[in-house]
């Protein structure tokens, strides 16, 4: 049975009026047969670059056509994406009416069935299970964290994504699960800047408001070198999302190599 803590009491560390954490940690959220298929089917993924243009999406012109970069030291973290909806461009046709139903079938035909599975559990825990038609994973990324690499503090997600005056106002929710046990001193914990640690478990999973409250992971020391294995998914209330309902509706040109 899933255990499951809210961490919403923290104070404020009131600086630049920043808001407090509010996290839902999941411990054994999966069956030992589920969890032995999601985790073979994860590295079967990871087998696959790394250093992909998905993970930042940078573009630029030049001589008339669009050149996508695949790599660069801003963006220098190694991830390798499952999805993102907000890359596609039927994306930018949807309305808050119809954004649940496209995105429900997009899933169902676009990703690794066993990668689905996860999904419908996670929409049993809250707080997507009191009204899981509000809510839409748009994205997942598996994360590698090298030998002696970190995480740097940062916010989470897009603002283009979101029809909030502003991100922090945006109901968002970046949800880490852990393939692996956290080892005392071999790093890969996960921080908020109000002094809030987690460390992992295996089949444990933290959701945080992770577009409101600065974190980060720290470094991996593994003296075995190995990576450090993860993935998340984020997810939005419906509600919140910027929806043109067509590309020619949309603030900025949008363009599609």
């Amino acid at each position: 049975m899933v255990k499951i803590e809210r961490i919403n009491n923290r104070p404020a560390y009131k600086h630049w009026k920043e808001i407090p954490l509010d996290a839902y940690i999941y411990t054994d959220i999966l069956d030992d047969q589920l969890f032995a298929q999601l985790h073979k089917n994860v590295f079967l993924h990871l087998k696959q670059n790394t250093n992909t243009y998905g993970t930042h999406r940078t573009t630029f012109p030049c001589s008339g056509k669009n050149h996508a970069i695949i790599k660069h030291d801003y963006s220098g973290r190694e991830q390798q994406f499952v999805y993102d909806m907000t890359f596609e461009k039927e994306w930018w046709h949807q309305t808050i009416d119809t954004i649940k139903s496209w995105s429900d079938d997009y899933l169902k035909k676009n990703i690794n069935p066993i990668f689905y599975r996860y999904l419908t559990k996670i929409f049993e825990l809250p707080p997507f299970n009191k009204n899981p038609d509000d809510w839409i994973p748009y994205r997942w990324h598996m994360n590698v964290l090298k030998h002696s690499k970190f995480l740097s503090t940062h916010l989470d997600t897009n603002a283009q994504y979101f029809n909030t005056k502003s991100i922090a106002e945006a109901r968002s929710i970046s949800l880490t699960y852990y393939l692996e046990d956290h080892v005392e001193g071999w790093g890969g914990e996960f921080y908020a800047l109000d002094g809030f640690v987690y460390k992992p478990k295996k089949n444990s999973a933290i959701g945080i408001n992770g577009n409101q409250v600065p974190h980060g992971v720290n470094a991996n020391l593994n003296p075995s070198e190995e990576p450090r294995y993860a993935f998340t998914t984020r997810w939005a209330h419906i509600d919140d999302l910027y929806l043109p309902g067509h590309p020619d509706n949309a603030m900025y040109k949008l363009e599609w190599s």
